[in-house]
């Protein structure tokens, strides 16, 4: 597989390089995957991939989402694609160095995380799937979405609110996919693990959410 790196001196910010991505690339899938976040299922793209073309009108897809835990993170760095990988590239390993106290802010924040996804995405999400095909707005961290749905959406949106759609692009994406009569779907059976702010940073992730999805409302 053929790979093109596009690397920026500074961050463009995500709503810049989605927008970007959706008008300039010619395929009809755009999948995103966060730096932040690793895929636990193999098959985990290509199952957003098979439950785009389930349905007309199905504009992203997303699996299910955890908190990456340290003894994940770990496991991860042992593997034998990652260990390889590293040899491949000759550069050393990237081994996560964490304090007594980092790895225990850490897990506060990835147990109330757990539950909290877990209630989302095994009661409400399944729900809203069950009840209306649809779910609100997927997990942004890996997702992946009909380009030229994208593409248009933004069309849509720039003349009004430009780069700044909300305090989380993902939340407003969703509600505005679904307003213009599209659907957002959840596949439960592929999971990907994010990396959780230690528990000092995360009334403001709490705060970026929950305002997103209000300013979405």
């Amino acid at each position: 597989m053929t790979l093109t790196v596009i690397r920026h001196h500074k961050s463009i910010g995500k709503t810049i390089a989605l927008k970007s991505q959706a008008r300039e690339l010619d395929s009809d899938v755009l999948v995103i995957l966060d730096a932040d976040t690793v895929l636990e299922s193999e098959n985990y793209i290509a199952r957003l991939v098979e439950e785009l073309y389930q349905g007309v009108g199905v504009a992203s897809v997303c699996g299910t989402v955890r908190p990456l835990y340290w003894r994940d993170r770990r496991r991860l760095e042992n593997a034998d694609p990652v260990q390889r990988a590293w040899k491949e590239s000759g550069l050393p390993p990237a081994r996560a160095g964490m304090s007594a106290m980092q790895i225990f802010e850490t897990g506060i924040t990835n147990t109330y995380r757990d539950v909290l996804y877990m209630f989302l995405q095994r009661l409400i999400y399944r729900g809203e799937m069950l009840s209306f095909g649809s779910i609100v707005n997927p997990v942004g961290c890996a997702v992946a979405y009909r380009r030229s749905y994208l593409a248009r959406l933004f069309g849509e949106v720039e003349p009004r609110y430009g780069d700044d759609i909300t305090n989380s692009e993902d939340i407003f994406i969703g509600f505005a996919l679904l307003d213009r009569g599209y659907r957002n779907v959840q596949a439960g059976d592929i999971v990907a693990r994010t990396v959780e702010p230690p528990i000092r940073r995360l009334p403001r992730q709490v705060y970026l959410w929950s305002s997103a999805f209000l300013q979405s409302c």
